[in-house]
C-alpha cells in the first residue's frame, strides 16, 4: 500500500526528528542531508523526503538541546530556591506544574510542583524548598510577586472552582475530563481503569475532543447553519485546544477536524491515512518532543486501529453498526497493546469489550459535563452518567484474565506485536490466497 504524499513526509520528518533527539548528530550531518537534497532537486519527490528528514533532524537536535538545559534534568535533590510561574492553582493534592523564569544553575522548562500552601493560578511566586527525585520540587514557603496572571490560567481556575461546587468529591474525575488535569485523582481509579483498558478516558485525548466537536457540529446544524457550521466548530475546538494548553492528542484532533472543514469547504474527500500524516506532521512540528510522548503514539495508534477496525468491518455491511463498533474497538487494542506492553508491561484485552459501553456513556458525559458549566444544567445527570462509566471500569478490571501484567519491555511487547502482525497478515487477504494455491 502506498502512503499518501503528506504522510510520507510525517513519516520522513517523524525518522529525522526522532534521530536528532537521541543521536548526537552533528552539524555537519545536517548540512550533508540539505546538500543531497539539493542535489536531488531534479528528481523532486525524493529531494522533498530527504528535505524532510533534514528538517526533522535539525528540530530534533535542537529539542535535544533544549531538554538537556531544563530544571528537570539539571536540578539534582537539595535545598532549592526558584521564580516560578504557577500553572493551575494547587488544589486537594497540593501539586501542580509550573514554569521555571529564574533558578541556579541557570535552566528552564516546566517542572511538577508540591505546596504547602495555598497559591492562585498563574501567579509568578518565589519559592524555595527542596527537590526530589524526578524533579520534583516541594514549596515550603512562596511569596507571590504582583505581576499580571496570565488568562489562560485564570480561566482554567475559574472552571475548576465551578466543577468543585458542582461535583463535589467527583471534581477531580471532571478535572481531567474537562482540563486535563490529573493531579487529584485517587490512585485507586487510575489503577482500576488502567485495568480495565479505560485509562484513555481519565486523560484529554482525541476521544474527548472529537466527542466535544461532534456535538457543537451537531447543534450548530439544529441551529440552520449550513457548511459554516465546520469552521466554526473548528474555531470552537481551536480555542478549547489552546486552553487545555496544546496537548499533542487534543492537538492532533483539532487538526483532524480543521482539515475535515477545509475538505467539505473544498468539496473533496481525502483519504483518511493523508489526514492523519498531516495532523501528525502539524503536532510534531509544533512540539517536536511529542515523539517521545508515551500518550501521543497511544493516541496515533488508537486512531489507526480504529480506523483499520471500522474499514474492515464495512466489508461486511450485513454486520451494521453493532460489527463496526466492535471491530474499531478490537483494533484500536490490538495496535495500543505493543506500545503499553512495552512501556507500561500491562495490556487488558477486557477493553475490548469495556470500551462498548464506556465510549456510548462518555460521549453522554462530556457534552453533559460541558453543559453544567456552561448552565448549571445537567449536572445530575452527567453524575449519574459517570457513575455509570466507573461501574462499567470497576466490573471490567475484575473480570479474570481480563487485565494480563508482565515486566515492561521488549520480551513482553513482543508477543504482542506479533499478534497484531499475524491478525494483519489474515485480515489482508494473503492468507486465504496462499491456501488456495496450496
Amino acid at each position: 500500500m502506498t502512503l499518501p504524499p503528506i504522510t510520507q513526509v510525517a513519516v520522513a520528518y517523524g525518522a529525522g526528528l526522532w534521530t536528532g533527539l537521541f543521536v548526537s548528530v552533528p552539524s555537519w550531518a545536517i548540512l550533508v542531508a540539505g546538500a543531497v537534497a539539493v542535489a536531488t532537486r531534479r528528481q523532486a519527490w525524493p529531494a522533498v523526503l530527504v528535505a524532510g528528514v533534514a528538517m526533522g533532524m535539525a528540530a530534533g537536535t535542537w529539542q535535544a538541546g533544549q531538554h538537556a538545559t531544563s530544571c528537570a534534568v539539571r536540578w539534582a535533590p537539595g535545598r532549592m530556591a526558584a521564580q516560578l510561574r504557577v500553572h493551575d492553582a494547587p488544589r486537594r493534592s497540593g501539586t501542580t506544574r509550573a514554569t521555571v523564569l529564574h533558578a541556579q544553575p541557570d535552566c528552564h522548562g516546566e517542572v511538577r510542583v508540591r505546596f504547602d500552601l495555598p497559591v492562585p493560578a498563574g501567579t509568578v511566586v518565589v519559592a524555595v524548598g527542596e527537590v526530589y527525585g524526578a524533579g520534583v520540587f516541594r514549596v515550603r514557603h512562596a511569596r507571590v510577586l504582583d505581576q499580571p496572571r496570565l488568562r489562560r490560567f485564570r480561566i482554567r481556575e475559574a472552571i475548576a472552582g465551578r466543577i468543585e461546587r458542582l461535583y463535589g468529591a467527583r471534581a477531580g474525575l471532571i478535572e481531567a475530563l474537562v482540563l486535563g488535569r490529573r493531579d487529584d485523582l485517587p490512585r485507586e481509579l487510575r489503577r482500576t481503569f488502567a485495568d480495565a483498558g479505560l485509562a484513555h478516558l481519565l486523560a484529554i485525548s482525541g476521544l474527548h475532543v472529537g466527542i466535544l466537536s461532534s456535538w457543537l457540529v451537531l447543534v450548530l446544524r439544529w441551529a440552520g447553519l449550513g457548511t459554516v457550521r465546520w469552521s466554526l466548530g473548528a474555531g470552537c475546538t481551536w480555542a478549547y485546544v489552546a486552553l487545555l494548553g496544546f496537548p499533542a492528542p487534543a492537538t492532533r484532533a483539532a487538526a483532524f477536524l480543521t482539515l475535515f472543514a477545509v475538505a467539505r469547504w473544498r468539496q473533496r474527500h481525502p483519504p483518511l491515512a493523508a489526514v492523519i500524516g498531516c495532523a501528525a506532521f502539524l503536532v510534531m512540528v509544533l512540539d517536536p518532543s511529542v515523539v517521545t510522548s508515551v500518550g501521543a503514539w497511544l493516541s496515533l495508534a488508537a486512531v489507526v486501529g480504529t480506523s483499520w477496525g471500522g474499514r474492515l468491518a464495512r466489508a461486511y455491511p450485513q454486520g451494521g453498526a453493532a460489527l463496526r463498533l466492535f471491530a474499531s474497538s478490537v483494533g484500536a487494542v490490538l495496535f495500543t497493546s505493543p506500545i503499553t506492553a512495552l512501556v507500561f508491561g500491562s495490556v487488558s484485552p477486557v477493553g475490548v469489550i469495556a470500551n462498548l459501553a464506556a465510549i456510548p456513556l462518555a460521549g453522554l458525559a462530556v457534552p453533559g459535563v460541558f453543559l453544567s458549566l456552561a448552565f448549571g444544567l445537567t449536572a445530575g445527570g452527567a453524575g449519574l452518567v459517570l457513575a455509570a462509566i466507573e461501574r462499567v471500569a470497576s466490573v471490567a478490571a475484575a473480570v479474570p484474565a481480563g487485565h494480563v501484567a508482565g515486566i515492561a519491555g521488549p520480551a513482553f511487547a513482543l508477543p504482542w506485536c506479533l499478534l497484531l502482525v499475524g491478525v494483519l497478515y489474515l485480515a489482508s487477504g494473503r492468507a486465504a490466497h496462499l491456501a488456495r494455491r496450496v
